[in-house]
């Protein structure tokens, strides 16, 4: 119980963080990546950064929506 209860906080906190910032963690790309997918994401995290706080979210839902309709 001593260790759920801090995991579960850590977990409240990261998903939604990683979920509206993506651009901030690694992907695979960056480390085995070729030079073209590097430059890619390099160019991908560049547009992202441009975005505001409510453009990410905006962004995130829209994605979120696209891959449940992907999947039916």
């Amino acid at each position: 119980m001593t260790v759920m209860l801090p995991l579960g906080f850590i977990a409240l906190i990261s998903i939604p963080v990683v979920w509206i910032y993506p651009d901030r963690h690694m992907h695979v790309a960056d480390v085995r990546g070729t030079a073209d997918e590097k430059a890619r994401l390099a160019r991908w995290r560049n547009a992202y950064n441009r975005l505001s706080f409510l453009g990410r979210i905006r962004h995130s839902i829209r994605r979120t929506a696209r891959q449940r309709k992907r999947k039916q």
